[in-house]
């Protein structure tokens, strides 16, 4: 009787187990036929969950395309959304419209990125090797089924995106001259781009000479070229009694010749320059702005500089109309391989809605810029026919002189981004960043804060070029003691993703 119960048990237990089989395959044959009835349909998410000991078990299992070698290939991730670890026996997959188990494993058809327990909040990929397996769910050891839920988004339907692509990083600048091919109009470098109340002029401009200096700055901007190590400067500044600057056998007694307002340029510089008693790396010294006091820089060169230009007050008392060298700065002013592009019309003081911003204290002149032609920097073409959207992802830094903020000035464009047709010059589309969205990223005294920006840039669905630009402004003249904003703006990355027709 006892070997009788037995075998009746053994059989019972075989039936049991044959019908739990049956019924698995039934499921995942089901699970089949209707992944099978929408054909091309994928990517949304199954979230079915089940309680088990120490947490819930909860699985999302999505369907991707990847590469894996040099084949596009139909692989699952499955990320683990419950509280419960899991572990993954099989891989739902089907060869000629036939549901399979399959084993994960080094030795299987089919295996995982992350094998063994999959904890909490982590994911794996499973790929399997041969094309005609597709990955259409898997089976947890505690026996859940999990498959990719289909919904009306078609996989191979949908705009496919283009990896971020560098227009602007690392050294694709190292030099105002460098700069000058991303440049929509490069006739502004030397005349036509700023309005200002203090106009300058031209005194000096050398190459390849040693100099030497003594000056009282403002604020000072040094950045390294990473592709020489030499050094870029930008000193701004009213010279006092005792500034001077000597450059290669010329001599120039700046108390007078810059008494009002000097800028100081200085590209591939190699030697010592020091504020104060201190050596200065690349950075940014806000000096007057922060402290308001006057820098005292040292400068000697150890050897020759590629370019040394010096911008000097005129006596005109009305306002005038310069070129955007002074204005412009290139460098690597962080230490992190990128060369920031930065657009300065700062000088002097801060001021606030009961005050000008920006003044010579000395002689009580007012020094505001404000830009009559945007820094515009071509990026890169794109063609309509191809491409239906781009994201440029821009990171930057912004400062202003107003204390007030949006009581000093009204909300006005500074940073925009678009296309321009190609053949006319015309905006197609663009946009912006607003006074008022960019004051969120500032706060007196100055610092400076990194931010990044995506800019969503619709294409014309036409077949022709488009240039993909991102311009800066200073749009700030004075109209009283409001609207006098000068600013400080540093582009230091910019990436773009495509999206295809």
């Amino acid at each position: 009787m006892r070997a009788k119960r037995v075998s009746l048990f053994r059989r019972g237990a075989g039936e049991a187990i044959a019908a739990t089989i049956a019924f698995a395959v039934l499921s995942l044959a089901i699970a089949y036929i209707i992944l099978g009835a929408v054909p091309r349909l994928s990517i949304a998410p199954s979230t079915a969950s089940g309680a088990v000991l120490g947490g819930v078990e909860q699985l999302v299992v999505i369907q991707r395309e990847m590469e894996v070698g040099s084949n596009r290939t139909i692989v699952i991730e499955v990320l683990n959304a419950g509280s419960a670890p899991v572990r993954i026996d099989a891989v739902l997959v089907t060869v000629g419209g036939t549901p399979l188990l399959v084993r994960l494993g080094s030795k299987s058809i089919c295996n995982s990125t992350q094998p063994g327990v999959l904890v909490p909040r982590s994911s794996t990929i499973i790929i399997c090797s041969r094309a005609d397996y597709k990955p259409v769910g898997i089976v947890t050891q505690g026996g859940k089924v999990f498959v990719v839920n289909p919904r009306i988004e078609a996989l191979f339907e949908k705009p496919t995106g283009i990896p971020m692509k560098t227009l602007y990083g690392g050294v694709t600048v190292t030099s105002t001259s460098s700069l000058l091919r991303l440049l929509y109009n490069k006739t502004i470098v030397y005349s036509g781009a700023i309005n200002t109340t203090i106009p300058m002029k031209l005194l000096l401009n050398k190459s390849s000479e040693y100099v030497n200096a003594q000056l009282s700055a403002s604020l000072v901007v040094v950045g390294l070229n990473p592709v020489n190590g030499k050094l870029n400067i930008l000193i701004i500044g009213n010279a006092t009694s005792g500034n001077s600057i000597t450059v290669g056998n010329d001599a120039v007694d700046l108390s007078r010749a810059g008494a009002l307002r000097y800028r100081l340029k200085i590209e591939n510089f190699t030697g010592v320059i020091q504020i104060g008693s201190s050596p200065a790396g690349p950075g940014i010294y806000p000096c007057l702005i922060n402290t308001g006091k006057s820098c005292r820089v040292t400068i000697s060169s150890s050897e020759p500089a590629d370019i040394i230009r010096l911008y000097t007050n005129t006596t005109t008392l009305t306002p005038q109309a310069v070129g955007l060298d002074p204005y412009i700065f290139v460098g690597d002013i962080d230490g992190d391989g990128n060369t920031e592009t930065i657009f300065v019309t700062q000088d002097f003081t801060t001021g606030n809605s009961g005050s000008v911003n920006d003044v010579n204290k000395r002689f009580n002149r007012v020094a505001l810029d404000s830009s009559l032609k945007p820094v515009r920097l071509i990026l890169s073409t794109v063609n309509g026919s191809q491409y239906s959207a781009a994201v440029l992802s821009i990171r930057f830094f912004y400062w202003d002189n107003s204390i007030d903020d949006i009581s000093d000035n009204d909300n006005r464009v500074i940073v925009r981004a678009g296309l321009l047709d190609t053949a006319t010059g015309e905006v197609r589309y663009s946009v912006a960043l607003s006074y008022y969205e960019l004051c969120r990223y500032r706060h007196p005294p100055f610092s400076i804060s990194y931010v990044t920006k995506d800019f969503m840039i619709y294409i014309p669905s036409e077949n022709k070029e488009f240039q993909v630009f991102i311009e800066l402004a200073d749009p700030y003249s004075n109209t009283g003691n409001r609207n006098d904003a000068d600013i400080l703006i540093g582009l230091s990355y910019i990436g773009m993703s495509l999206v295809s027709r």
